[in-house]
């Protein structure tokens, strides 16, 4: 992108470093820089605010394996997006939260052997320049 940064203390400059990854800083040049992530994913649905992003999908109980498969693909891909962007993904804020009835949720626990479920994707290593 060609971007250039410094940093201003007082009356003092610093020397200007060429920004190698991350969003531009402001509203508009983040949501231009993240327009596409929807178009990532094959199988869920996306909702997006600002840069917290929710892949989501509707799904009967019988068919929760196949879905969570699917779901699991779809980090895949927004990961990969994510690494072809320089942008990172924080693993440790990625959740998975089931909404259902007190019947439903109970036969997820049944086959989960829980109420915790964990997907679990990899990240690239970005390198610095």
């Amino acid at each position: 992108m060609g971007r250039k940064q410094s940093t201003r203390l007082g009356t003092s400059l610093s020397d200007e470093l060429t920004i190698t990854h991350g969003v531009p800083q402001g509203p508009l040049l983040f949501n231009l820089c993240v327009n596409d992530l929807p178009c990532a994913v094959k199988s869920s649905c996306t909702n997006s605010y600002v840069d917290d992003t929710k892949i989501y999908c509707s799904f009967s109980v019988k068919n929760m394996n196949s879905r969570l498969i699917k779901m699991t693909e779809d980090l895949h891909l927004i990961a990969g997006w994510c690494c072809s962007h320089q942008l990172l993904i924080n693993p440790s804020k990625t959740k998975l939260i089931f909404f259902g009835t007190r019947q439903l949720l109970g036969k997820v626990s049944d086959i989960y052997g829980g109420p915790s479920l964990s997907l679990h994707f990899t990240t690239c290593k970005l390198k610095c320049m």
